[in-house]
């Protein structure tokens, strides 16, 4: 679960915080595996992270959807660095990139989708190893203030 704000430079451009909260248990399967394989992974689970983003929307455009509402949209490219907190107790330097999908059902309000991938360097076992997660992204964004262009763009 997380939250994102993020203020636009310009139609393209945005910079923006992330904060988000992981919450996970190991499954019945994962124990299954580890017994019946006698394995032993090296795990570190992301509890918490926050990160400073920049995107950057290199596609844009429209479509009609039921052959009557107008619906605009933009995908965007998405990189930051930030911190996350690890099931070994430390705090964790951590980058993420990605790739996000909008799609304007009114002037102030958006359905976003995404996939974001996050790497953060965890000591484990005594040894210092990078770790990678991948997350599908679904949401709303709320648009403030909706405001009117007062010249031709």
């Amino acid at each position: 679960t997380g939250v994102s704000a993020s203020y636009h430079l310009s139609e393209k451009l945005s910079l923006g915080i992330t904060a988000a909260k992981a919450f996970g248990a190991e499954t019945s399967l994962f124990e299954k595996v580890q017994s019946d394989f006698a394995l032993n992974p090296v795990v570190s689970k992301v509890e918490w992270l926050t990160t400073a983003e920049g995107a950057y929307a290199f596609l844009y455009g429209k479509f009609l959807l039921f052959n009557s509402v107008l619906v605009n949209l933009d995908t965007s490219a998405v990189g930051g660095l930030g911190a996350s907190g690890t099931s070994s107790g430390s705090a964790a330097a951590t980058m993420d990139v990605g790739i996000l999908q909008r799609f304007f059902l009114a002037r102030w309000l958006t359905v976003n989708l995404g996939v974001k991938h996050y790497m953060h360097l965890d000591e484990v076992r005594g040894d210092s190893t990078l770790f990678h997660s991948t997350v599908v992204l679904a949401g709303i964004s709320i648009w403030a203030p909706d405001f009117e262009y007062k010249t031709f763009r």
